[in-house]
């Protein structure tokens, strides 16, 4: 084998699907386990591990935690497909409902516009309401499907900019693509006026994300005509034309992330201790870096604790003029310069920590699985049972100041709204709690895959 290029993850997932195809191996049939593949192929327990994810994704096979892989029954096999790409549908659900339907009418017109312009049905558009549970499976998808094109597409509206889990949504989204090292994966569609609404993130880096970003179409008049009007049919085919031609970038992004992830897998014949190796440092740092978020949250909830101090030491009198009261607001704005600062930089010291945490969660989850395959599965299962039980600690720790900041939040809604000057410091307090509150639904994300791990 050694005359032979090295191969990649695919390579052994097409193998794979040879023997299946052939029938070489049957339905319920148990496959090598990672060990023996990777001793067959010469190749790292790693790689082996990415291409049983891959037909796991696809379908081809199943995995019981503790008993092996499985090739798949045949009511659960995949048809034999072009390679398929993913879209992401990130909206507002009050968004859909208050235009008649109009986002979802948009995702199908995407759809159809496609297949009627390739002949093939390989686009997958997930929608919540009828594909997944949204802010969870997505990244698994994402993450975990490296073989297929996937973009992420917000709706952007102004509710859609004012809700947290839309905007956790997106900060997660970014992360992740970040990480992948995939620039055109963020294609944000402008469907109403928004340029209000991205005024309360100037000093936030999602304004400078939209700013930056190019929109893959602007739809903010033709939400007022209908799906069968020239101007609506031309601005979809425009849409898909553009998607289209991101996909091939994407493609190409992809097969040299392939390439040189191959050639790091094939550098030397100790990659795979390397590989380890950087994965255990990965974890270590992991827990550090959870100890730090415990620390975090505390700190930001004597933050909270401060600015609300802020408003409450200086109550209204009941003769209050109008003079009286620009004088109050004057007060309070110099009182909450301290405790803004604070938590704009814990913030955003926690938002940082927690992409951290995310990529440490992914090693340690990556380690477990070739441990479990190596017969060190016990252990493992221990270790990771432990790290379930510190994460749901975590997790209940933070849902208390999730309840602080929602109080917080609503509060300073009102006060901004009161005097130019309060107007600046609730802005800059919003921005930095909305930072946190998008760390939700990265949380329920670890929980769920430590579940699924656990079992």
């Amino acid at each position: 084998m050694s005359d032979n290029p090295k191969p990649t993850y695919l390579t052994i997932a097409n193998a794979i699907k040879s023997q299946i195809a052939s029938g070489d191996v049957d339905s319920g049939d148990r496959l090598p386990s990672i060990n023996e593949i990777a001793a067959e192929w010469g190749i790292s327990r790693s790689m082996v591990s990415r291409a049983l994810t891959y037909l796991e994704d696809e379908g081809y096979v199943t995995t019981i935690q503790g008993k092996g892989t499985f090739v798949a029954t045949p009511d659960t096999m995949p048809r034999e497909k072009s390679n398929r790409w993913k879209i992401f549908w990130s909206y507002a659900h009050k968004d859909d409902q208050n235009s008649g339907g109009g986002i979802t009418r948009l995702r199908e017109a995407i759809q159809a516009e496609y297949e009627l312009r390739t002949g093939d049905d390989d686009l997958d558009i997930f929608q919540d309401t009828k594909d997944l549970e949204w802010g969870t499976d997505w990244r698994k998808e994402i993450d975990g499907n490296l073989a297929v094109t996937s973009f992420f597409v917000p709706i952007l509206t102004p509710t859609y900019l004012r809700s947290p889990h839309c905007l956790a949504e997106l900060r997660s989204a970014v992360g992740v693509f970040e990480r992948m090292g995939y620039e055109e994966g963020i294609c944000p569609i402008d469907f109403v006026d928004c340029s209000n609404a991205l005024k309360a993130f100037q000093d936030d880096e999602i304004f400078k994300l939209l700013d930056d970003t190019q929109r893959i179409v602007d739809f903010k008049n033709l939400r007022y005509k209908g799906p069968e009007s020239s101007e609506y049919r031309e601005k979809v085919a425009e849409l898909v034309d553009r998607l289209m031609a991101k996909r091939e970038k994407l493609q190409k992004q992809q097969e040299e992330r392939e390439r040189l992830f191959t050639e790091k897998e094939g550098c030397e014949e100790g990659d795979e201790a390397t590989e380890g190796g950087d994965l255990l440092v990965r974890i270590a740092a992991m827990q550090d870096q959870l100890e730090q978020l415990g620390q975090l949250t505390d700190l930001i909830g004597a933050d909270i604790e401060a600015i609300e101090n802020a408003f409450s030491d200086n109550p209204a009198p009941s003769n209050m003029n109008p003079k009286h009261a620009i004088a109050l607001a004057g007060s309070i704005a110099k009182k909450l310069e301290a405790p803004c600062q604070d938590m704009e930089e814990h913030c955003a010291q926690y938002y940082e920590m927690i992409q951290a945490v995310d990529d440490g969660m992914d090693a340690y989850l990556e380690f477990a699985a070739v441990a479990e395959s190596s017969g060190f599965g016990d252990g493992m299962s221990a270790n990771l049972a432990t790290l379930h039980v510190s994460v749901a600690a975590l997790c209940e720790k933070t849902e208390e100041s999730f309840g602080q900041i929602d109080s917080l939040r609503k509060m300073i809604t009102g006060f901004s709204k009161l005097s130019r000057v309060l107007t600046k410091p609730c802005m800059r307090i919003d921005i930095a709690l909305g930072k946190m509150s998008s760390s939700g639904i990265v949380f329920e994300g670890w929980e769920r895959r430590l579940r699924e791990f656990v079992g």
